[in-house]
């Protein structure tokens, strides 16, 4: 709470947001609060719980994404490489955004049992055992890229011939238009981003869920004169090498993606 005022631009939502933009290359004031894993469900809560208290902020960035869409229409995909899920990086970022903590290893009660190299702490900085900066940015390094990466995190299945499941649908949009309202209410830009995604992801995209997307986006828009939507998802900028995986951001993604929502922050604010 002590400093909102100094929030300019926050970032919310999930990895996608959190792996994807690097707080200082978009400018000053900007803070990442995207936490891997998270649900809109949370955002929409942080968000009527601390934007009503802000004086300086700008623009709430948040991701649409197309997983959003599945609406219980999803089945397995067969192709996707299956990595373990280590979760480790953003506890140790959420504890240091959040509550200032900036060692790691002592507060962990299953140190023990867990995926987290232990002894590392012992010889690498606060910055480098945490692996993430002062903004809660998490790199993901080009040199650390698995084998068949450009099987992970691809996206489900989806039969659009199948029925939407209208509570899950409700939850969304009741929770994108609370978001859009809060924002608007204190005269701040809420843009929603659908994030680039790498060619092996669009392979088992389903057009109908697109235009869904689209069609979602473009309801806000109408209803929220704050609400802007830019997709991404098949922006030919993005190479091989901008890709951790078929739909995460290495550093050299990031770094253009992030000045691509620089130059859209600034040229809007112009």
């Amino acid at each position: 709470m002590s400093h909102l005022e100094d929030i300019h631009v926050l970032l919310m939502g999930n990895s996608h947001i959190e792996e994807g933009l690097i707080p200082d290359s978009i400018g000053t004031g900007v803070f990442n609060a995207a936490i891997s894993g998270r649900t809109y469900n949370y955002d929409n809560e942080l968000i009527k719980q601390y934007i009503p208290y802000t004086k300086n902020l700008k623009v709430v960035i948040m991701p649409l994404d197309y997983p959003l869409f599945y609406l219980g229409r999803d089945t397995a995909n067969p192709k996707i490489h299956f990595q373990p899920i280590d979760l480790s990086r953003t506890y140790k970022c959420m504890h240091y955004k959040y509550m200032d903590v900036k060692a790691d290893f002592w507060y962990w009660p299953e140190i023990l049992n867990s995926k987290i190299k232990f002894i590392a702490r012992f010889f690498n900085t606060p910055e480098q055992a945490r692996g993430c900066d002062s903004l809660g940015y998490i790199k993901l390094k080009l040199s650390g890229r698995r084998g068949n990466w450009e099987l992970g995190a691809l996206p489900k299945l989806i039969d659009s011939k199948k029925p939407i499941n209208k509570e899950k649908y409700d939850s969304l949009d009741n929770a994108y238009s609370s978001m859009a309202k809060v924002t608007l209410k204190k005269d701040i830009r809420f843009i929603l981003v659908s994030t680039p995604l790498y060619k092996t992801y669009h392979q088992d995209m389903n057009k109908d869920v697109i235009q869904e997307v689209h069609d979602f986006a473009t309801k806000l828009e109408k209803e929220f004169p704050n609400v802007e939507y830019y997709d991404f998802s098949f922006d030919n900028r993005f190479v091989p090498e901008d890709f951790n995986d078929a739909s995460h951001m290495s550093e050299f993604g990031a770094a253009k993606f992030s000045k691509i929502m620089k130059g859209i922050i600034e040229n809007h604010a112009k």
